[in-house]
């Protein structure tokens, strides 16, 4: 993932500029739409997900060899059939009733919302408890992403995050309140989960490549979160709904990850 993230970087900035220098130098226009920053975010990411795959190493864990692993254990397989019930729910709440029901993701008390808290809280305890076999830099690391995730998971039902670009930048416009907030709290949240993958891939190379999982989704999560707010300063459905899927899906990884690096001598 870390390669991956490093070749859409790099293609994502030089497309940037070459598109910034043909749009002012041929057409004296730049093209601030929502389609352009979509085509500006896909067109890099499918080309580095293809040069990635095209020279991609022999070794390592199998792209879905972590789900593989936690099919074999029964808890983790019952909760993974619930949590895809879960989404499949979210989903057609989405489209049917808004998100507004008891099975979407815009109730905090909703069944969605409690179920992603519960995994990101379990996803912490279960990333300091594999934190006890790993090197000190890589045990912080870990335990960083561990009280990140616990606060977040604080978050989801309460909605007290949703409060706090207004708490800490009163007075300014809404898109700028969130997005000063939600990106670099975003960018954190990759920066740690890349972190705890380089120590946690010493010991589990399944499990690292859960956490590939997790920061694909988290990707996807800001993809959205940003071009949603492209269209108005704040989410509606079903960008809401895609994003929270997102954070799902992300917390369902880290949980695969926690178990797997906890016990990688149970791995097959």
């Amino acid at each position: 993932m870390k390669r991956l993230l490093a070749l859409w970087l790099a293609l994502i900035a030089s497309f940037w500029v070459a598109r910034m220098v043909i749009s002012v130098s041929l057409f004296s226009n730049v093209d601030l739409t929502i389609r352009s920053f979509m085509e500006l975010v896909i067109v890099p990411g499918v080309q580095a997900a293809v040069v990635a795959w095209a020279t991609r190493s022999r070794g390592g864990s199998p792209l879905f060899g972590p789900w593989r692993q936690a099919l074999t254990r029964p808890v983790l397989r019952f909760a993974l059939a619930v949590d895809l019930l879960l989404l499949l729910g979210a989903a057609i709440a989405s489209r049917f009733a808004g998100g507004g029901t008891v099975f979407g993701f815009a109730s905090l008390d909703g069944l969605p919302r409690l179920a992603l808290s519960a995994k990101l809280l379990i996803a912490a305890i279960l990333l300091v408890a594999a934190s006890r076999s790993l090197s000190k830099p890589g045990a912080f690391a870990a335990r960083l992403l561990a009280v990140f995730l616990a606060t977040f998971a604080t978050a989801v039902p309460t909605g007290w995050l949703a409060h706090a670009p207004e708490w800490l930048f009163p007075g300014q416009p809404l898109l700028g309140r969130w997005l000063r907030l939600a990106l670099p709290l975003l960018l954190v949240l990759v920066l740690l989960q890349l972190g705890a993958q380089t120590a946690i891939g010493r010991v589990s190379s399944s499990a690292a490549r859960a956490i590939d999982w997790a920061l694909a989704a988290c990707m996807l999560g800001i993809a959205i979160l940003v071009g949603g707010f492209f269209l108005r300063p704040y989410l509606r459905e079903p960008w809401s709904s895609m994003a929270w899927g997102a954070a799902s899906v992300m917390s369902t990884a880290l949980l695969v990850a926690g178990t797997l690096a906890r016990s990688p001598a149970k791995q097959t």
